[in-house]
């Protein structure tokens, strides 16, 4: 089996292949899921991370959690080991920060309660939900003593049957949904 460091680049360089059509096409059948989930519906407030390159899409699950008066948070990195989410109203407010990624302003600071739900990224996953995300660590430090439902959002090929490797200090999603299932 191969090491996390090894698992990332492979499974970074296979999803960075797909074309965007296929990125399209697949998110649209994410967002449709997610969208369609108790965890979506009863939550009050979404915490989603802005995607990029050929993440799962979520602006279109951004504009949509708008229309149904949900409050938005998305993260912005403030240093090497600590991230915090902040909402925002729409998506114009966005701007480039760490790592290139789309970052909200710091006017409204958010705090992940239980009536918001999670919606965490991932490189590459397994069957039992276990994540590798992008390797800085900031979710697992971020979600180790709160409490929200958190679903992962990847597409087929990032989720693995063998048991991937991974530290006490991962935090599992509880729900990962993929273009074609729900793993729970």
């Amino acid at each position: 089996m191969m090491n996390k460091k090894e698992l990332r680049e492979k499974y970074r360089t296979i999803r960075n292949q797909m074309s965007r059509t296929q990125v399209k096409a697949n998110s649209i059948k994410i967002m449709d899921t997610l969208t369609q989930t108790e965890f979506f519906s009863k939550s009050q407030e979404l915490f989603i991370y802005v995607s990029m390159n050929h993440e799962v899409n979520t602006l279109d699950i951004i504009k949509y959690a708008f229309k149904k008066n949900k409050r938005v948070a998305v993260p912005k990195v403030i240093n090497k080991t600590t991230m915090c989410f902040f909402y925002i109203d729409n998506l114009q407010v966005l701007s480039r920060g760490t790592f290139d990624v789309l970052e909200p302003p710091t006017q409204s600071p958010a705090v992940l309660t239980k009536k918001a739900l999670m919606v965490m990224p991932g490189l590459v996953f397994d069957t039992t939900r276990n994540r590798i995300g992008y390797g800085g660590g900031f979710y697992d430090r971020y979600l180790e003593k709160k409490t929200s439902d958190k679903i992962a959002l990847a597409f087929d090929f990032q989720v693995l049957s063998e048991i991937i490797p991974t530290s006490n200090k991962d935090v599992k999603p509880d729900t990962i949904i993929t273009e074609s299932q729900m793993i729970t």
